[in-house]
């Protein structure tokens, strides 16, 4: 086998600084040569099996809590199992639970959005706590007709406010931070998903009218580059 020379492979292997670093080349029909590095030396072959053996069965047995092979239910289930109180499965999961409630959430706000009168809804936008939820809206939502959604969350806030708006569908914030902003907020709906992140469960929709300021005015408030919950951290100015 044409192997790289063996200080390039232990310059890699050191580069890396990882506890070994294995390296194939081909031995010809179906099989592999393997040789494994650590960050000083190479490893003698004898610990290549175990190494090897301890790799595969380890990943075998931990796959079910690293990759989406079984349903969101039981892999919550097998973590809570295995983990007991020390994490919530959740934590562990929550990047496959926010797949879920999209197209709920646009449907959602699209019935709340059809109880406006027509010419209030052309004065409407929705504005919304976080990237996710402005991306739900805005991919799911031209369907209902819903006009785009904005949100101050991370690069979303780069886009800004929007047209001018007398109307502002506004959810996955405080009643208490609306308020600050609006003269009337009234709760309309509710979103929720059984599967969705939590904080994407029970959100009430407002809808907001007699803005104090413009949205325009008061866009650098909404700015957030952090992923707190609003619920818990509300928007302030910078």
């Amino acid at each position: 086998p044409e192997w790289l020379p063996d200080s390039v492979m232990q310059a890699i292997a050191a580069a890396n600084n990882l506890s070994s670093t294995a390296f194939f080349v081909p031995g010809g029909g179906e099989r592999f040569m393997v040789r494994w590095f650590t960050p000083t030396a190479e490893a003698e072959l004898c610990g290549h099996a175990a190494m090897a053996a301890a790799l595969v069965v380890g990943g075998v047995l931990l796959t079910p809590f690293t990759l989406p092979t079984l349903p969101l239910p039981q892999q919550d289930d097998a973590l809570r199992a295995v983990l007991g109180s020390i994490v919530p499965p959740e934590a562990l999961t929550h990047d496959l639970h926010a797949e879920y409630g999209w197209p709920e959430q646009a449907e959602a706000v699209a019935a709340v959005y059809a109880e406006l009168p027509k010419e209030e809804q052309k004065q409407t936008v929705v504005l919304t706590a976080r990237y996710s939820q402005a991306s739900a809206i805005n991919f799911f939502g031209a369907r209902h007709g819903l006009p785009r959604a904005v949100s101050g969350h991370m690069t979303y806030y780069l886009w800004g406010p929007g047209e001018p708006a007398s109307t502002v569908i506004a959810y996955g914030f405080p009643e208490a931070t609306l308020l600050r902003y609006f003269g009337r907020v009234v709760q309309r709906g509710r979103i929720d998903h059984p599967l969705a992140n939590a904080r994407e469960r029970g959100v009430p929709i407002y809808v907001c009218t007699d803005p104090v300021q413009p949205l325009g005015d008061v866009w650098d408030d909404f700015r957030r580059y952090r992923h707190a919950s609003p619920a818990a951290s509300p928007p302030t100015p910078d």
